[in-house]
């Protein structure tokens, strides 16, 4: 701990963007950690609901090399197997889930990276629209 308390008496700037990209990876993996055990349950969950309902946009139908398929932005469709199982992690249950945990997710992550990792005191609204449009954008890319 000497050694960093020098380290940031020397580089106050390095030590300070250290400290931001820790806590950034820090509160980012804990909160993936939470969305993959949320992926764990919420499949199942919206299963009982919807059940075995495929769920695509566009849904353009395609061929490549021969092998057909439904070219999607949103959406997953139903697997094929003879294991009822695989069911649950597929469809529009998955789809429903997917978006839950990134919702919720992001809940969690954008007011811990906004006031612990890099205090903002910004306008809230603002912040929150470009985190919303980001968040959307990453989804679709």
């Amino acid at each position: 701990m000497n050694f960093m308390n020098r380290f940031a008496e020397k580089h106050p700037k390095a030590a300070e963007w250290i400290r931001k990209g820790g806590l950034f990876l820090i509160f980012s993996w804990a909160v993936t950690a939470l969305k993959a055990v949320m992926l764990m349950f919420l499949p199942g969950l919206f299963h009982s609901f919807v059940g075995d309902t495929e769920w695509l946009f566009p849904g353009i139908p395609v061929e490549l090399f021969g092998v057909g398929f439904k070219l999607s932005i949103i959406g997953n469709a139903l697997e094929v197997g003879a294991d009822r199982a695989y069911l649950v992690n597929s469809g529009l249950a998955f789809t429903l889930a997917n978006l839950t945990a990134i919702f919720f997710g992001e809940c969690i992550n954008f007011p811990l990276q906004r006031n612990v990792t890099f205090k903002s005191h910004g306008p809230l609204a603002p912040q929150l629209g470009l985190h919303f449009l980001a968040t959307i954008a990453v989804f679709l890319v």
